[in-house]
């Protein structure tokens, strides 16, 4: 630590090995930070922190690696999701955090499945907040025809405008991220629009396979 009371830095690392806690375990954690102007209007934090053999929610993942860094009120975000060596899922995101209105702007999203890798198209915005949840125009695509797009507001009050369409998205892919054992290939598309709020939502659409 260096500074005085009005203002001060920290810098160190930090570790733990078989952690168990709220249901969830993890081998082993490993982290950096370094906290630069602490309790004034300019403080700064960086984060670049590793964990290895997560368990949570029975959900098994083989690693996670993160870099945070957070300027009052907007930071940045790089997360890494290894679940094993061929299922990875990462993003790059800035972020803004309001008590009224919180935003996440997706920069890069990437989720790949053995060979078949689903990328984001554009940035994309998310709000939430005291109205509800936001999404402007968040889509991936794949190599080959394969689209995932969301779009539109699920409000805590009023009326929904919230569509979720899939196409041509591999069941053996969804399986494996569910990480169930259940063995069915084929591809399935969906288009779902939304209407009611937040707390009680209501979907219709069209559901098919090739």
């Amino acid at each position: 630590a260096t500074g005085n009371i009005k203002s001060f830095g920290l810098k160190g690392t930090a570790s733990g090995d078989t952690i168990v806690a709220f249901g969830s375990s993890v081998a082993k954690v490993q982290a950096t930070y370094d906290w630069t102007n602490a309790l004034t209007p300019q403080s700064h934090v960086d984060v670049d922190a590793s964990a290895s053999q997560l368990i949570t929610r029975g959900f098994n993942f083989d690693s996670l690696h993160t870099k945070l860094t957070y300027t009052k009120p907007r930071g940045t975000a790089e997360v890494t999701v290894i679940q094993n060596a061929t299922d990875i899922y990462s993003l790059n995101a800035d972020y803004l955090l309001d008590k009224a209105r919180n935003e996440l702007e997706l920069n890069k999203m990437q989720l790949r499945f053995d060979s078949t890798v689903w990328a984001s198209t554009r940035p994309s915005l998310i709000h939430w907040g005291s109205a509800g949840i936001d999404i402007d125009k968040l889509e991936l695509k794949n190599q080959g025809v394969g689209r995932i797009f969301v779009d539109g507001l699920l409000p805590k009050n009023g009326e929904a405008t919230l569509e979720v369409a899939v196409d041509n998205f591999a069941i053996q892919d969804l399986i494996s991220l569910a990480q169930s054992d259940v063995d069915a290939r084929g591809l399935v598309s969906f288009d779902l629009k939304a209407k009611g709020t937040a707390a009680n939502p209501l979907f219709n659409g069209a559901f098919g396979t090739p």
